[in-house]
């Protein structure tokens, strides 16, 4: 998977439409706001059911366990979390704390 549609994705606050194209069908409209659940629902989450796939550096999986787990952090609303550096204010939220301890041990509890 050489584009990761979560990533990549222009959603530029310049322009109230975004337009996308899925199996040659066009969408328009504004960009989707995905809202990430309270940090008491994300310690909930059990990684294992989203990302059926153990990461294995002997299995050479790693491009099928990433589009899973791009998948479920999307889902979860929290691709800006790793992909964007955190801010001052962010390392001193508690809630952003949280939050970046439970990807961590997703990512610990989903590679062999």
């Amino acid at each position: 998977m050489d584009v990761n549609p979560l990533f990549n994705a222009n959603l530029s606050d310049g322009d109230n439409s975004s337009a996308s194209s899925i199996s040659g069908e066009s969408f328009t409209g504004p960009a989707p706001t995905v809202t990430t659940p309270p940090v008491a629902v994300l310690q909930t989450v059990n990684i294992r059911v989203h990302v059926p796939v153990e990461l294995s550096i002997t299995d050479s999986n790693y491009t099928e366990w990433r589009c899973f787990f791009d998948a479920f952090v999307g889902k979860f609303g929290l691709s800006s979390h790793l992909s964007s550096p955190p801010t001052p204010a962010d390392r001193r939220d508690s809630d952003w704390i949280i939050r970046d301890h439970c990807l961590l041990s997703w990512i610990y509890n989903s590679i062999s």
